[in-house]
């Protein structure tokens, strides 16, 4: 369940910074340009899809379904509230997915 909600949490946070006045927020403070990857979105999706297939595996259908819908919700707060109160703890996820 701690993987299901970490994929959440990762997938919001680079859903997020996918957008131009998060990106903004979190780097305008340290005077750095963020690189804007195309794929940061996808991923983003893609990790929240990996958490509801992950709450799948380790609690059933039935119950996976609602626990990966409050870990949704759980993590989509987390993330709004991060952005308010401390953008730069987002930072880490400047180039993510990192290229070669």
């Amino acid at each position: 369940m701690l993987t299901a909600g970490f994929l959440n949490l990762l997938g919001f946070a680079l859903l997020a910074l996918s957008q131009p006045h998060h990106r903004e927020r979190v780097y305008a403070s340290n005077g750095t340009v963020a690189l804007v990857h195309p794929a940061q979105r996808a991923i983003g999706f893609i990790a929240i899809g990996l958490s509801l297939c992950a709450s799948i595996a380790t609690q059933g259908a039935s119950f996976g379904c609602l626990l990966w819908a409050l870990s949704m919700s759980a993590s989509a707060f987390a993330v709004a509230f991060t952005l308010t109160w401390r953008p730069r703890w987002l930072r880490g996820l400047r180039n993510y997915p990192s290229t070669p």
